[in-house]
């Protein structure tokens, strides 16, 4: 049997609205902080990195996201994968608190988990962002 999640977090909006994902897989997790990626605010973070130094901006702006994914070492995913899961706010001071996720132990108690940290996270979530990579590359194209 797969292993379930549990994620709830605390939005801003109306005082505090709680956000439930309860039942989601390991997969479901990866692509549900990849639906939160904004490309252009990722290039926009990822132009000052040293790895593209050697690059102008007009041909760092013009990889396509796939290019700049290909680019990116694994340190670089896992801090975008964080940034998403726990962006720092706590109580839900701008827009979304950190989520806190959880799992069932082998008894069936819920237990908190840092979900970035469990096996195969990584990897689902590195698949999931290529599949927005591509699909966001293609949408461009057919919007020039």
């Amino acid at each position: 049997m797969n292993k379930l999640y549990h994620s709830f977090c605390a939005f801003s909006y109306k005082g505090g609205e709680l956000c439930s994902n309860i039942n989601q897989t390991i997969e479901d997790m990866a692509s549900s902080v990849v639906g939160d990626i904004d490309w252009d605010e990722l290039f926009d973070c990822c132009a000052d990195d040293e790895k593209f130094s050697d690059m102008s901006d007009e041909e760092f702006f013009s990889l396509t996201c796939v290019q700049l994914l290909d680019m990116l070492d694994d340190q670089t995913l896992k801090d975008i994968a964080y940034n998403k899961f726990y962006p720092g706010n706590t109580y839900a001071f701008d827009t979304c608190s950190d989520s806190e996720v959880y799992t069932t132990d082998e008894k069936g108690k819920l237990v908190e988990v840092n979900i970035i940290e469990e096996p195969g996270f990584m990897e689902a979530f590195k698949k999931a962002l290529r599949k927005d990579a591509e699909w966001t590359d293609n949408y461009r194209k057919k919007d020039e």
